[in-house]
């Protein structure tokens, strides 16, 4: 990740599980502009989702 990152949003997602993706899901269909962090590697995200 770049040492310095710019950019707006109406709402920051910390996290990809199934409740955050239903968040952000939810505030993009109202117009919204969503970022979402997370920490997991690419592909790796929702495990705890997956086992559940």
């Amino acid at each position: 990740m770049p040492d310095h990152w710019d950019v707006e949003a109406d709402i920051i997602v910390v996290g990809f599980g199934a409740a955050h993706m239903a968040a952000a899901e939810t505030a993009h269909k109202q117009g919204a502009m969503i970022v979402v962090s997370k920490k997991a590697p690419e592909g790796k995200e929702g495990r705890n989702t997956w086992v559940a």
